[in-house]
This record gives C-alpha cells, sequence and structure tokens, in this order.
C-alpha cells in the first residue's frame, strides 16, 4: 500500500492515546488473560489491515518515507518484532510516576504529568533518525492498582486522527465495520496521488508569497524557559451556556445563519485568554499577528468523497488569524462575550475556508506539498515548507497549534477480560510532551454532544500557566483544579 503526499507531510513522529478501565481483580492470572486477548486481537486487526503490519522507512536525503513489508507472505511485524510491537507491564504502587491506585487518578482528573512517554507507550529509545524502521502501531498494556492501561502509539506518517478512531473499532470488535474498507483505503490513497499531480499542474504556486508561510529566518533563536501541561476541565453546562450567547452574538452581527461549534467557542476562548496573558506579561504588542492553527479533515471534500473510514493521513491545517489588538482590546478589563464570539468566529472562517466548495485554498496547500516532496524539485524541501508554517503559526510567542480529538476512542466500547464486559474507557489521555503553545481538545463521550466534561489539554510555559489558570481569565471558566 502506497504512502501519499499527506503521508508524507505529516509529522514523523507518533500520535500517543492511553485509555484507562477499571480493571478490579488485579491478580496475575487475569492479567495473563487480559494479555493473551489483547495480543491476539492486535494480530487479527494486522490480518484485517494488513499494510499496517509493515514499518514505515523514515525519510533520508532525496528520499521520501516508504512502508515496507516482511518477505514471508502474510507475517506482519507482530510475528516478526513482537516485542517492539506489544508488551506488558505490572507497575507496583508507590512508582514515581503513578503513586496513586486508578480510583485516585480518577479523583484527581487523571493529572497529564503522569502520562510518562516511554512509560506508558511502546516507542524507540530515542526520536527516529532518518532511514530508521518504526512500526506503524504499537501497544503496551500496563496493570497498576485497580486498572488496566492501553497505550496506544500510531505513527503520524500512516495515519491521522480520524484513522486511529477507525483502527480502535477493528480492534474492539474484530472485524472491519464496512467490508469495502481495504477498497476505500485504495482509492482514497489513489484519490490523493492523482490530486496531487493535477495539482501540481493545473494551480502553479510561489511558497515564498503565499499567507500562511514566513520562510525567513530569523537572525537568532530564543533560548525558550520549559514548559508544563495540564488538563483544563470546563463542565458540559458552562461550555453549553458560553455556546449559545457566542452563537447569539455572532447572529446578531454576521446574520441569522451565521454558525458556530462548541469547540469553536473553547477553541476561540482559550486562544483569547492566553493572548491576554501574553500581553499582559509584555512578550507580544498589540499590533502583533496572532494565528489559531488547527488540522481540518478533508475527506468530505475531496471530489470524490472519501469514506470516513478511509485510515491514512487526510487533512490540511486551518490558520485562524487577528491582530492582538482586535482579538484582546484592552487587557485590563474583563472579558467579554463580544471578544469570545469574534475568536470563534475567527477559527469557524478558518476551517470553512478550507472545507468550501470551492477547492482552490485545498489545491495551493497541496501544490506546495507536491513541490517540496519532489525529489527532482531543488528549490524547496518539506523541511523548508515545515518551519514556514511553524514560523507563522509562532505558538512559543503568539499562536497556538490545536488539535481537535473529541471523537477519537472514548465511546469505542471495548471487550477486554477483566473489565466487566464491553464497557468504554473510563478517561483516555495523551503522553506528557509539553511542547508550548501546543493544545488539544481531548477526546469525550458522546463527541460534541452529551453531559460529559470537556477536557483541553494545554503546554504553556509555567509563568502562563500560572496566570492563566486564575479567576480572572480562563481559570473563571473551570469546573476542577488544573490537573
Amino acid at each position: 500500500m502506497p504512502l501519499t503526499l499527506l503521508d508524507y507531510t505529516a509529522p514523523q513522529n507518533y500520535i500517543t492515546h492511553v485509555f484507562g478501565f477499571h480493571f478490579p481483580i488485579n491478580r496475575e492470572a487475569n492479567q495473563a488473560e487480559a494479555v493473551a486477548y489483547l495480543k491476539a486481537r492486535l494480530g487479527q486487526v494486522f490480518s484485517l489491515i494488513p499494510f499496517l503490519g509493515g514499518q514505515i522507512i523514515h525519510a533520508e536525503d532525496g528520499q521520501l518515507p516508504r512502508l515496507v513489508y516482511s518477505r514471508e507472505g502474510g507475517s506482519s511485524n507482530l510475528n516478526q518484532f513482537p516485542d517492539e510491537v506489544f508488551d506488558s507491564q505490572v507497575i507496583d504502587l508507590p512508582y514515581p510516576h503513578f503513586p496513586q491506585p486508578f480510583w485516585e487518578l480518577l479523583r484527581l482528573g487523571v493529572p497529564a504529568a503522569n502520562m510518562t512517554k516511554r512509560l506508558l507507550w511502546l516507542l524507540p529509545e530515542s526520536d527516529p533518525a532518518p532511514g530508521d524502521a518504526c512500526h506503524p502501531v504499537t501497544l503496551r498494556a500496563t496493570f497498576i492498582e485497580g486498572g488496566v492501561l492501553l497505550g496506544f502509539a500510531f505513527h503520524h506518517g500512516v495515519m491521522d486522527g480520524t484513522g486511529t478512531l477507525e483502527f480502535l473499532k477493528c480492534f474492539a470488535t474484530g472485524t472491519l465495520e464496512r467490508l469495502d474498507e481495504v477498497d476505500n483505503l485504495r482509492q482514497g490513497k489513489e484519490g490523493i496521488i492523482k490530486l496531487a499531480a493535477n495539482t501540481a499542474k493545473t494551480a502553479p504556486v510561489n511558497p515564498r508569497s503565499m499567507d500562511g508561510y514566513e520562510f525567513a529566518v530569523p537572525q537568532t533563536q530564543p533560548v525558550l524557559p520549559a514548559a508544563v501541561a495540564k488538563i483544563l476541565t470546563i463542565s458540559a453546562d458552562s461550555a453549553r451556556s458560553l455556546k449559545q450567547a457566542a452563537l447569539e452574538q455572532i447572529q446578531k452581527t454576521v446574520g441569522p445563519t451565521a454558525f458556530v461549534s462548541v469547540i469553536d467557542v473553547l477553541c476561540g476562548l482559550t486562544w483569547l485568554h492566553l493572548t491576554r496573558v501574553r500581553l499582559k506579561a509584555k512578550r507580544i504588542s498589540p499590533s502583533d499577528t496572532t494565528h489559531f492553527a488547527t488540522a481540518v479533515d478533508i475527506r468530505r471534500v475531496m471530489v470524490p468523497a472519501i469514506g470516513a473510514g478511509y485510515i491514512g493521513n487526510m487533512w490540511l491545517r486551518a490558520l485562524a488569524r487577528s491582530t492582538v489588538s482586535a482579538l484582546v482590546e484592552d487587557p485590563s478589563l474583563p472579558v467579554t462575550i463580544e471578544q469570545i464570539a469574534s475568536a470563534a468566529w475567527h477559527i469557524r472562517r478558518a476551517i470553512v475556508a478550507m472545507t468550501a466548495t470551492d477547492p482552490t485554498l485545498r489545491q495551493q496547500h497541496i501544490a506546495v506539498a507536491t513541490m517540496a516532496t519532489d525529489p527532482n524539485e531543488k528549490s524547496l524541501t518539506w523541511p523548508e515548507v515545515d518551519a514556514a508554517v511553524r514560523r507563522v503559526i509562532s505558538r512559543h510567542s503568539t499562536g497556538l497549534d490545536a488539535t481537535v480529538g473529541v471523537g477519537f476512542g472514548a465511546d469505542v466500547e471495548f471487550e477486554i477480560p477483566g473489565t466487566g464486559g464491553r464497557v468504554k474507557p473510563a478517561w483516555v489521555r495523551r503522553a506528557y510532551v509539553p511542547n508550548e503553545g501546543a493544545m488539544a481538545i481531548m477526546p469525550r463521550q458522546e463527541g460534541a454532544k452529551g453531559d460529559a466534561d470537556w477536557e483541553i489539554w494545554l503546554a504553556l510555559r509555567e509563568e502562563d500557566m500560572d496566570a492563566l489558570v486564575r479567576k480572572r481569565e480562563l481559570g473563571g471558566y473551570l469546573s476542577r483544579p488544573p490537573a
């Protein structure tokens, strides 16, 4: 199965999700039964989706990433490298990163800092270098007092967040939801390959003059302070009230058909308050431009449309922008619903622009990626383009770089022996990698509906985090202390 342009240009790292389940009878025999089930189910998924049973070779100079497979027909990497693809462990308490049993973690809000990357996930000991081989998916089962934690690591160069959900549904049921999923995958990859080829011919671009890219390299690179990550929790009732008030304000100023989602509002609220905090700290000025970046799924707007079951990468980045002064106005005054609505509307318009019926914006970005991943094109490389995008977002100073994972697994019902039948995870977390300015809306039961709390994973320098969670800022909306 070939990789595509959108796989080449995805981050060449792992999407890390850990799912926590109650596991009340934590005896050795119960653990062994659960481990045998999990390993067998992983092998079953590889037999249903064979392309995930290979290895991805990281790009070297003049080459693109690629998938390779065992010469033994039908043999997956689980058979070839069993200890690198699946393992299990028992953590006896107290342990430095897990001093609490499962029920105590729940009471504390499952703190972000407990999610140690190389403790709960089966990953290479160091970040992969060019030419290294990595597994598309790995799984580590961790047993603690009262619970079992499933740490799935999905290589982003092979699949995006929506793809991880399809994998998890297949893992939970042992079947593909639709019998045509493998054909859908092949058609989707062929569609992207054709689109890239056609776009390169019909939509010539000059990336160095396009919005969303900044190729000028600063003379000096600032030394950045260490960041911390926290889970910020907002109740469903508060989120609904904010969304309704913001929507009414937008429809009053834009028109009765204008729309924002509760996710737009929560993202806008976070963007607004963080910009206020940074402005008060005098690290940015009112004349600066601030950006909010978010990944947008483009499956439905492809022509022809690609089904939700497509497991590869099928996303582009939407970029909302505003001057600091227009977003914040006066940071000494309380935030108004008009300001929250304005921030949410900026984000909604950026998403709509990327998913519009007119494909021009998508074609432009795909044309840039096509040019930058062409081994024969010497004027531009993908690392240069990626750096140019990150320079615009500037998440360390003026911007935020967000992912929205609301639908990515919290509603999947697993049937792990010892957990009480078909049950949804009690919680979902990501690895503790606090890169300043990174944000994620965490997976949530019932997606954007229902009464579950909303959880925002956010990484900031410590002084900004302390200021942000004060009652006068974002802390005024939180339903529990940051975790």
